[in-house]
Order: structure tokens, then C-alpha cells, then sequence
């Protein structure tokens, strides 16, 4: 006994050119290309090296 029934699946959508670039496409992250240029740009030259830390001298501190 089916207490639940199930809803009709919906038909199949025709596979057209125009259908099937643009379900391809939709995977696609926009911005990929740029992504990889960028990625090629900050490989080539390395960061700057940061300043090495300064030691801070301070009075000394009586604790009562």
C-alpha cells in the first residue's frame, strides 16, 4: 500500500546547442581566467620581505 505518492517527474529537456553551452558555462566560476593571470603575475615576483621586528626597551617596572 503507496500511502505517499510520488509527483510525475517533469519531461526531459531536448539536449539544442543553445541549451547545452549554456548548462556548461554555468559550472564555469566567471572569473577562472582572471584567476590564473593572476596567479601567473604573483608567482613572478615574491612578495616584499617584511622589516624584522624592532626590540621595544622599556624602564623597568617595581611590582609591590
Amino acid at each position: 500500500e503507496d500511502s505517499i505518492s510520488r509527483p510525475e517527474t517533469p519531461p526531459i529537456q531536448d539536449e539544442t546547442p543553445k541549451h547545452r553551452r549554456f548548462s556548461i558555462l554555468r559550472f564555469r566560476n566567471a572569473s577562472d581566467s582572471q584567476l590564473s593571470l593572476r596567479a601567473k603575475q604573483q608567482a613572478e615576483k615574491p612578495p616584499p620581505m617584511p622589516r624584522p621586528p624592532e626590540i621595544i626597551t622599556t624602564a623597568p617596572v617595581l611590582e609591590i
